[in-house]
């Protein structure tokens, strides 16, 4: 089903579950967006390799989400005394609050996985459908192409440094983040070189000419992609409205 429903119906979907977990306030409703969303990875994310790229992304976000968890059960300190731990003391509505801001913060997390492994193309198709203006798709796309890259960057940095026998963690924190400071200057302007050969690449490509540019491979919207966006929204306005 993920190949076969159309890239904006996917976006959509995403965006629908996201103004829930922003809207809603309750347990049971959070669980309730949190289930279908589990729902959802299952029918659109079917190959195996795309599943434990995902789990493996979800897994190095574990802990800033039970840190998030931790951090609301002992700082909201309203309503009655939940367990009392000398000195501390965990709230009923401490509870409460973690375990909300955790479903919320999962549905967020979820829900943008069901597009990591879009390819950007798809996301041209998808704005286009949408009747966007293609000077933005465009520019979107140089942004997803140019954030993995900068990713790719830092991390090459950083290795460098490694080799060189210089310990990160054990130098002081002003000095850290003034090698940061030295790194992030040199790599923003290798990458914006590339981004000027890019925007060379798209003169000479016709681009902004003011003809409208056609694809090789277009992938119109079907029936049940109609049906499946209406469908989405028309839930989502009943549920928050």
């Amino acid at each position: 089903m993920g190949k076969m429903i159309h890239p904006l119906t996917r976006i959509i979907l995403v965006a629908c579950l996201a103004v829930c977990s922003i809207t809603f306030q309750t347990i049971h409703e959070l669980g309730y967006v949190l289930a279908l969303n589990l729902l959802l990875i299952l029918l659109l994310v079917r190959d195996v390799p795309s599943r434990v790229t995902l789990v493996r992304h979800l897994r190095r976000l574990l802990p800033v989400v039970f840190s998030l968890f931790i951090l609301q059960l002992i700082f909201n300190r309203r309503e009655n005394v939940l367990i009392n731990l000398g000195g501390l003391k965990l709230y009923d509505w401490g509870l409460i609050t973690a375990v909300t801001v955790t479903l919320r913060l999962l549905i967020l997390l979820l829900s943008g996985s069901l597009l990591w492994n879009l390819p950007s193309r798809q996301y041209i198709i998808a704005m286009r459908s949408a009747r966007i203006p293609e000077s933005f798709s465009i520019q979107v796309l140089l942004t997803l192409h140019w954030l993995p890259q900068l990713t790719w960057e830092v991390r090459q940095s950083l290795a460098q440094i490694r080799l060189r026998g210089i310990p990160l963690k054990k130098i002081s924190l002003m000095s850290r983040l003034r090698l940061y400071l030295g790194l992030l200057l040199p790599i923003l302007g290798w990458t914006l070189k590339d981004l000027q050969y890019q925007a060379i690449a798209l003169d000479m490509k016709g681009f902004r000419n003011g003809r409208k540019h056609t694809q090789f491979r277009q992938k119109p919207m079907k029936q049940a992609d109609y049906l499946i966006s209406g469908t989405a929204i028309l839930a989502t306005l009943v549920a928050v409205l």
